[in-house]
């Protein structure tokens, strides 16, 4: 990555989460896409006008709220929700398919 020179926020923010390992061992027990944690937290950063990133000046406040994101995000927990319920209701058809 070039650290010198500034970049889009969702280039940016695609290589932390596909290389940091503290990331990985946050988001590899999820049901869930990297691909899809990465859109939801790219998003986050757009509501609010970000873009662009400079990686001197703006790495290590970019990397602390991808953190954050990962464990209050609103639409992370309800996207992480649904995706368990879904499994939840396939179990149990599952289960009710081989008892009947």
């Amino acid at each position: 990555m070039k650290y010198f020179q500034k970049m889009s926020v969702d280039q940016f923010i695609t290589q932390i989460i596909q290389d940091d390992r503290d990331i990985s061992k946050i988001i590899d027990t999820w049901n869930m896409e990297k691909e899809e944690i990465t859109q939801i937290v790219i998003e986050h950063f757009k509501e609010f006008g970000i873009f662009m990133v400079a990686p001197m000046e703006h790495a290590q406040l970019i990397y602390d709220q991808i953190h954050f994101q990962l464990h209050h995000s609103p639409k992370l927990r309800a996207r992480l929700s649904k995706i368990q319920s879904d499994i939840e209701k396939a179990k149990a058809k599952h289960t009710r398919h081989e008892a009947g």
